[in-house]
């Protein structure tokens, strides 16, 4: 009589069983983390502190427009992920040249200093779509930002055609050979109208504390004179435009 042996334990059959349950296990548990949003478990509220740098162009009555910095410094508070309240200070320099000799001063170097508050609106407002990377978050964080504010400035004027009747300047300047320089800071209230969007940096400095600020400026002077001549009557009141990146730090 032959005997036949019975195996409770097949080797073959036991690892083709564990690779079986491996396999579904990853292909069960994929799609779960396709579903995950790139900005799950983000900082998404609070207040930010920003630091930042950019270089102006002054807009006003000048040819031409030599571009000079700006340094930015901001507290903002981000109600969520899309909408957000800044208050914001700029220091910096601006120029113009009057390119075609027809002023009777040819050039303004502007040293100034200004303080808004912007109120910015970010796509994921109208459509909070997933976020599968962070260029997706990126583009849905990108915002359009409307504010109020005032800008003061000294103003040191260099003359230029003489034969030219100069027909308004900041009052209070000292002359000083070929140039008139201002005795103080003048104010001019603005509106500033943003465009940018913030860019998350996980991992520096923390899971999520750190975040870039690219952004785009124009503020619209509501008064003539911020840059310390008016050529004209009829001359536009003008305004400056500033593209800065800032770092925000989440508190």
């Amino acid at each position: 009589m032959k005997i036949i042996l019975i195996r409770f334990f097949n080797p073959k059959k036991y690892l083709f069983s564990l690779l079986t349950v491996g396999c579904c296990i990853v292909l069960l548990s994929k799609p779960a983390y396709s579903q995950i949003d790139y900005s799950y478990g983000a900082n998404k509220t609070g207040f930010r502190l920003s630091l930042g740098l950019g270089g102006n162009t002054l807009q006003t009555t000048w040819s031409q427009t030599p571009i000079s910095y700006t340094l930015l410094s901001g507290l903002s508070y981000d109600i969520n992920n899309y909408f957000t309240i800044l208050a914001e200070g700029q220091y910096g320099n601006m120029s113009g040249v009057d390119g075609t000799n027809t002023y009777s001063y040819s050039k303004t170097v502007v040293s100034y200093y200004s303080a808004s508050i912007n109120l910015r609106f970010s796509i994921g407002l109208l459509s909070d779509f997933e976020s599968r990377n962070g260029f997706t978050d990126a583009v849905k964080r990108s915002y359009i930002g409307v504010g109020f504010g005032e800008i003061f400035s000294s103003v040191t004027l260099t003359t230029g055609n003489s034969s030219t009747i100069p027909y308004k300047r900041v009052d209070g300047y000292s002359p000083i050979t070929s140039l008139y320089k201002s005795n103080k800071y003048t104010g001019v209230s603005m509106i500033p109208i943003n465009i940018g969007t913030n860019i998350g940096m996980p991992g520096v400095w923390g899971a999520d504390k750190i975040e870039l600020n690219p952004n785009f400026q124009y503020s619209l002077f509501n008064a003539p004179l911020a840059d310390g001549y008016q050529p004209a009557a009829t001359s536009q009141k003008g305004g400056y435009g500033v593209l800065s990146i800032s770092l925000r730090y989440k508190f």
